[in-house]
């Protein structure tokens, strides 16, 4: 309860993809949206708006509900539901241990993390498939092979595996790192909730354009000529006119809006551009005239990581994982990532910043300024461990400890107002302490960072005698 999402085998999703919505308890009956659910275990759900009736079939069985009405049919007979459908702020809620027990799942309540569990057999469908995992090439390794191996046999059969589940749109969905990219994609894998929504998320989509690329570059094959423009036209056509991009589009919902930071989703987008521009990376194959757009989202780009660096007190620091795609405010995005100065995200903002040659004397202040607050916000002396317990969920738990000798680390998110470590769980309430975060999300999210440590002890260094006048480091 208090949670807006739900998780299948482990693997987190909303409960209504891109919005915060909640499930509610009435007279003791636990409701909740299960469109997601439902397409996520391989069901279908169709809903009607003119006769307000919903239609849900899995595992054979049928339930249909209508709004409002006790009365339902399940396999074709009447029955009674124990509380009728409602509509809340536009959300469909469903009672949801009625409707999964006549789908053929056991559902139980578990009082102590109170929430629903649900288990049952799913069909295997075309979405649901299990992919290929390990192996030789996967999703994270692709792009960091030999570079005689884009040349081979094996190198073209994944860049037609990655031609095979290009979205229409010109983008790709995200997978998990360990998928084996050697063998088609013919699901959606474990972090889409059966959908095929073209993303920017995990560095998706900016990874196929790079690798079909190469492969163009290598074998002068037009077909993945073809698909790199196709990603490449998908990247310029999704920036907003501010500058910004939104981790999903253009199906986007919610927060999935919001122009991203999080996880380096523009700063992977702009650095894909900055070496189409430089024709770097095997790119020098790119047309003029996305030559010129690329050129215009790229200017576009840094003016508005320029625009948005927090300003507290009169005094630039640091950036947002998430801004309003209208205000640029910052803004929350996932229920847990409420609006604060991110110290990961920022150090990766600072190297591309860094990355610009002849930076003008606007880029050189923004580097300076949030190096500054890089440096006045590392933490000392702490570390965080995880410490094994057989009797917990995971059988283990993080907590952090005292170490003197410990290397800084830095507290993910800062808040905009104290400027103190801020944490938060799915309830979407600040927390300042780390053990206050829930058991859950204190083990499943990293809540400190190391990244700004090697931009302040290597790279910062180097570029700041090669363009900048006062070292800001203390």
């Amino acid at each position: 309860m208090g949670d807006p999402n739900f998780a299948v085998n482990g693997a987190y999703h909303d409960l209504e993809d891109g919005l915060l919505t909640r499930p509610v308890m009435e007279k003791d009956i636990f409701l909740s949206p299960l469109e997601d659910i439902i397409g996520t275990v391989g069901g279908t759900y169709s809903w009607s708006k003119a006769t307000q009736k919903v239609t849900i079939e899995l595992n054979g069985n049928t339930v249909e509900l209508t709004v409002n009405q006790n009365k339902a049919k399940v396999n074709g007979k009447d029955t009674i539901c124990d509380i009728a459908p409602q509509v809340k702020d536009g959300s469909l809620f469903l009672p949801a241990r009625f409707v999964m027990e006549k789908l053929g799942f056991t559902v139980t309540w578990e009082p102590k993390r109170t929430r629903l569990v649900m288990e049952g057999s799913v069909p295997v469908k075309k979405d649901n498939i299990p992919l290929a995992k390990g192996g030789p090439v996967t999703i994270a390794t692709m792009l960091n092979q030999p570079n005689e191996w884009y040349s081979s046999v094996e190198a073209q059969k994944v860049a037609d595996n990655i031609l095979g589940y290009q979205n229409p749109d010109g983008g790709w969905i995200k997978l998990q790192p360990d998928v084996n990219i050697t063998q088609p994609v013919l699901g959606v894998g474990d972090l889409n909730a059966g959908k095929r929504k073209s993303t920017i998320d995990n560095d998706s989509t900016n990874m196929q354009i790079r690798f079909l690329g190469k492969l163009y570059t290598t074998t002068k094959a037009e077909k993945y000529l073809n698909g790199f423009n196709k990603g490449l036209d998908y990247l310029l056509n999704g920036q907003y006119d501010n500058g910004g991009w939104s981790q999903f589009f253009p199906e986007g919902a919610g927060y999935q809006r919001n122009i991203t930071i999080n996880d380096n989703a523009m700063a992977n987008v702009l650095d894909l551009l900055r070496d189409v521009l430089n024709k770097d990376d095997g790119l020098a194959f790119v047309d003029a005239l996305r030559i010129n757009r690329c050129q215009t989202a790229y200017q576009k780009g840094i003016d508005m990581l320029l625009k948005t660096q927090i300003v507290v007190n009169g005094k630039k620091t640091a950036w947002c994982q998430q801004y309003d795609q209208n205000t640029l405010e910052p803004t929350t995005g996932r229920a847990y990532e409420l609006p604060s100065l991110s110290s990961q995200e920022s150090a990766k903002v600072v190297r591309f910043l860094m990355s610009l040659d002849n930076p003008n004397s606007e880029i050189i202040d923004a580097i300076q300024s949030a190096v500054s607050w890089l440096d006045s916000t590392k933490l000392s002396g702490i570390k965080v461990i995880t410490q094994k317990d057989p009797t917990l969920e995971f059988g283990s738990d993080r907590i952090v400890v005292k170490d003197p000798k410990a290397s800084p680390i830095w507290a993910r998110f800062y808040d905009i107002e104290t400027n103190k470590p801020l944490f938060s769980s799915r309830d979407s309430q600040k927390r300042t302490e780390f053990w206050q975060v829930s058991y859950e999300r204190r083990n499943k999210y990293n809540w400190y960072v190391t990244e700004p440590l090697g931009l302040l002890g290597k790279d910062y260094p180097v570029w700041q005698k090669k363009w900048a006048l006062e070292n800001v480091l203390k």
